[in-house]
């Protein structure tokens, strides 16, 4: 069925008072993932903008620390841990086992832990050689162990 002239207006003088009133935000998805996404969106009985919104309150809420910050982060949970002991510690390599947190990125590493005030030229000998390891404590908060390995 045609719009009438009327419609057509009407069309036209709406299409004016929302101009520059709307923007689409628009992303390709594999059909795998639309699928899968729309179903979830459709289960919650919300609409792409609702859903779109929703995450974006939630982003919101949560704080969101940059990758280099967490790892920043945990040098100085290493850097602490070595100072309670007297020493400092000269990392080397990362060794892996990596867990990423809200706050944290995560990952046992290897270095040098001498005491302080020692030059970094003299603490890289065999025997102060450590693995900073990270574990969980009973209360859930991160420690750093230092571990030989002969």
């Amino acid at each position: 069925m045609a719009r009438s002239a009327a419609q057509k207006a009407a069309d036209k003088r709406y299409a004016e008072k929302t101009k520059d009133r709307h923007r689409q935000f628009a992303v390709n998805l594999n059909v795998e993932e639309y699928d899968r996404i729309v179903a979830l969106i459709d289960g919650a009985g919300m609409s792409k903008a609702d859903f779109l919104r929703w995450a974006a309150e939630q982003l919101q809420k949560k704080t969101i620390v940059p990758f280099s910050q967490k790892e920043e982060n945990y040098t100085a949970l290493i850097k602490a841990a070595a100072e309670k002991q007297g020493c400092v510690f000269f990392e080397d390599s990362g060794e892996g086992r990596d867990l990423e947190t809200d706050t944290l990125y995560l990952e046992d590493v290897s270095g040098w832990l001498a005491p302080i005030g020692t030059p970094e030229k003299d603490a890289k000998k065999d025997e102060n050689y450590r693995f900073a390891e990270w574990k969980k404590s009973e209360n859930g908060e991160i420690v750093v162990e230092f571990k030989r390995y002969a």
